[in-house]
């Protein structure tokens, strides 16, 4: 598992360092239909950015910005290939929404499919 997460680390890094060549103050970091892509991809390492990706907007949804707007409850033992395939799924039911910023189209996910009890 160490290894794993070692490897996503390595992975989301050079990502990083990448993409921040061409970033600039008005452009984000990641389109919802650029993380749809990796996402859904055959390729090993494609699913493991996705997955990084989609642990960083979880921990943010329970420490930073995206705490103030979406609640998560999940139930014990829910994996990140677990989330992937949830953000996918509902990924899929959003194509107007895979233009916007990554992180909200997968903390709405997210929030969605793990809704605290008594949050509608």
């Amino acid at each position: 598992m160490i290894k794993v997460i070692k490897n996503i680390s390595i992975v989301v890094f050079t990502l990083f360092i990448f993409s921040s060549v061409q970033a600039n103050s008005s452009s984000s970091f990641m389109r919802g239909n650029q993380l749809y892509s990796l996402c859904a991809s055959d390729s090993k390492i494609d699913n493991a950015v996705c997955e990084g990706y989609i642990m960083a907007v979880n921990d943010s949804m329970f420490s930073g910005h995206l705490g103030s707007i979406f609640q998560l409850c999940y139930p014990p033992g829910v994996t990140p290939l677990q989330n992937r395939l949830v953000v996918v799924k509902y990924m899929k039911t959003i194509p107007e929404k895979l233009h916007f910023v990554a992180d909200g189209v997968v903390a709405e996910a997210l929030a969605t499919t793990f809704r605290c009890k008594g949050n509608k």
